[in-house]
């Protein structure tokens, strides 16, 4: 993989390797599931990548495939991310299942259907082929990952997010090594450049500026949730 002045990448193999599996993905549908899952490239709903659940994502969940279908989708899901990355995302995913236990006292048989590992979305944008811009996205609760492919050659992975809720749960902890380094890398700091990396001595409730479509469009004080009660961080644990 070589980076491009204008911030995409080339990685023809990569590349080659997601097209042949969403051509595959892609022909192993039957109409409904195409209609649901395939948009033009210049659809608004593309820049919607929200990390929070809805009820209105667009495309197929992982609970409309089959099990050769749900194959070549996590083939695709691998085939965009490195090995650990990949792990990272099943275990993201997992995490779901561990939300509905928790949750079952508070929504109770809801939760089964609100908190599933099946409910994360692929969606295809504009024509995947040799020649064309396309591009796909794999979406779902603390799991935003897009992809947009140029003429077969470029690659840029953005909008990226992962995240964690709980952040571990047993042995599923998946952003444990970076969440290490960043404090690692902050305690190591000496006291006038700590002061000058820190720019607020409270984290905010979730992402500083949520995951909107364009940086600044809406943004949230730090002692401002989601607009939902209790999604906020406790005030006992945003300090550190």
């Amino acid at each position: 993989m070589t980076n491009d002045e204008d911030g995409a990448f080339e990685a023809p193999e990569t590349i080659g390797r997601m097209l042949v599996t969403t051509w595959a993905l892609l022909y192993s549908m039957d109409g409904d599931q195409r209609r649901v899952c395939e948009f033009p490239m210049a659809d608004p709903g593309r820049a919607d990548w929200d990390f929070v659940p809805k009820p209105d994502r667009q495309g197929i969940p992982l609970s409309r495939l089959n099990a050769h279908q749900r194959t070549l989708a996590q083939s695709l899901l691998a085939a965009g991310l490195s090995e650990q990355g990949y792990s990272q995302a099943l275990q993201i995913m997992a995490m779901e299942n561990m939300l509905r236990e928790r949750e079952q006292r508070r929504l109770g048989v809801v939760a089964g259907d609100f908190r599933h590992s099946d409910q994360y979305f692929i969606a295809f944008f504009g024509r995947p082929g040799f020649e064309d811009t396309w591009g796909w996205r794999f979406l779902g609760h603390h799991l935003s990952l897009s992809y947009t492919i140029i003429e077969q050659r470029y690659l840029a992975v953005t909008p990226c997010g992962m995240g964690a809720q709980p952040a571990c749960a047993g042995l599923l902890k998946p952003l444990a090594p970076e969440e290490d380094q960043a404090f690692a890398l902050l305690g190591s700091l000496p006291a006038q450049q700590r002061d000058e990396a820190v720019i607020h001595t409270v984290a905010p409730a979730d992402y500083a500026t949520r995951q909107v479509p364009f940086i600044g469009k809406v943004e949230y004080p730090d002692v401002i949730d989601l607009g939902s009660r209790g999604t906020g961080s406790p005030r006992r644990t945003r300090r550190r």
